[in-house]
């Protein structure tokens, strides 16, 4: 009886502290949307020493935009990996970014890190659109230690288009996100008649979302690829 009270007493406790992280991030993420930055960087601090991964990854994106303290990148990267010991997935996607320099020009690419990154994501959960979109941005371009490859990018771009839309909420994406990615096909398409096929195969028709690497990889063995000779003159707007 004594053993069953303590083993009680444990189970409120976890559950107590699981809550007050939760809490925690939620209101931090209250006051990031009201743009109360210094209210959410406390917020969560605290939910980041509770064990929250998405805690660390809003406290590295408000080190790297410098929202509401003094911007870095260092401690953005710190914020980052913390989270990626925990297991979140938008700690690598963001940390990703920084190293395929996305949104700010104040570091050097590093393509080779950000493909590490962004592929870690997708492993870790299949539905990371945005890591599915970027790479394959980064292989349309080539560049910065990356050869460009335009078939990965159709790749990357159809898993991308494959993804379910009520899992990107929890990738703080917004509902028209796969449009894009769909975009980036059709473009694809226009410029290299070899990317159309797959949008013509009445084999594919069928596929579904419950594995799209999977799905994209039986896609790559289906297809007979061609050299675009036009990637050759490909140039970033």
């Amino acid at each position: 009886m004594k053993n069953n009270f303590f083993g009680l007493i444990f189970l409120i406790l976890a559950f107590s502290a699981n809550l007050f992280s939760y809490d925690a991030l939620t209101e931090g993420q209250l006051a990031y949307a009201k743009k109360e930055y210094k209210k959410s960087f406390k917020s969560f601090q605290e939910a980041a020493k509770q064990g929250s991964g998405q805690g660390y990854w809003f406290l590295g994106i408000q080190y790297q935009y410098g929202k509401g303290i003094k911007q870095s990148f260092d401690k953005a990267i710190v914020n980052y990996k913390k989270g990626i010991e925990l297991g979140n997935v938008n700690c690598m996607d963001s940390l990703a970014g920084l190293y395929d320099d996305v949104d700010n020009n104040k570091r050097p690419k590093n393509y080779k890190k950000a493909v590490y990154w962004y592929e870690k994501a997708i492993q870790t959960d299949k539905n990371a659109a945005n890591s599915l979109i970027q790479l394959g941005n980064i292989y349309y371009y080539g560049g910065f230690g990356v050869a460009q490859n335009k078939n990965k990018s159709y790749k990357y771009w159809k898993a991308c288009s494959l993804i379910d839309e009520s899992q990107l909420a929890s990738h703080s994406l917004p509902q028209d996100f796969l449009t894009r990615c769909q975009n980036n096909l059709d473009i694809l398409c226009q410029e290299s008649s070899w990317a159309c096929q797959g949008e013509n195969d009445t084999n594919l028709k069928d596929f579904t979302r419950d594995d799209s690497i999977q799905v994209v990889n039986n896609l790559n063995n289906n297809l007979m690829w061609q050299d675009d000779e036009s990637a050759k003159s490909v140039t970033k707007n």
